[in-house]
């Protein structure tokens, strides 16, 4: 049923004067009739209900003393999920506790690296200064083989050279000639020393 129509009929009953049960006359509703009389009710918590036939409106108030109705139920899967979400919670905070620690306590890499930084540029300067010194000896070397006396030396070291190269060709040449007469002399004493023994031999014999 509408709307509309549903309105319209609420108010038609509540107009209308309720019935006698005896037959008797209708009684004139005047300004000091009660909502009772009007055909409507204001209903508590915990009034008999009224005549089904009766026509009238019904409003119903929850009484303000009334308990509270019962907390809604909370499903297991639902409870181990809360409960695996909560642990999940302090256990990341434990872990950022954890990394706050050690951040705190222990040295950090910037600290590190700052710390040696002094050490680096101390070995890099040390390193530049050794390479400007060679420089400046090979500068200076380069600069003396334009001088008249290094050429006079470079040429004795070269006889010196020379001689040097002579003497062990002699040497060795030496040495060659000192083996092939050791072999020559080992030779003819191993020839002696067979015939002497085979003379020995030859005497011995009867």
């Amino acid at each position: 049923m509408g709307g509309p129509n549903w309105c319209l009929l609420v108010g038609l009953c509540a107009l209308v004067p309720p019935v006698t049960t005896h037959g008797g006359r209708e009684e004139d509703v005047t300004p000091n009739t009660e909502p009772e009389e009007l055909g409507y009710h204001l209903a508590q918590d915990g009034d008999p209900l009224r005549d089904p036939q009766h026509c009238g409106i019904t409003f119903r108030t929850p009484s303000p003393c009334s308990p509270p109705g019962p907390p809604p139920s909370i499903s297991r899967h639902e409870l181990d999920h809360l409960k695996d979400l909560l642990q999940d919670t302090r256990a990341s905070l434990r872990d950022l506790e954890t990394a706050a620690t050690l951040e705190d306590n222990q040295t950090r890499y910037q600290d590190v690296i700052t710390e040696a930084l002094p050490a680096i540029r101390g070995a890099n300067l040390e390193f530049r200064e050794s390479l400007e010194n060679v420089r400046k000896e090979l500068e200076a070397h380069v600069a003396e083989t334009d001088h008249p006396q290094v050429a006079e030396k470079r040429e004795k070291l070269r006889k010196d050279v020379r001689v040097v190269a002579h003497m062990l060709r002699l040497t060795s040449q030496l040495a060659h000639s000192l083996e092939a007469t050791a072999h020559q002399l080992h030779a003819e004493l191993s020839q002696r020393l067979r015939s002497s023994a085979t003379h020995v031999t030859a005497v011995t014999e009867p």
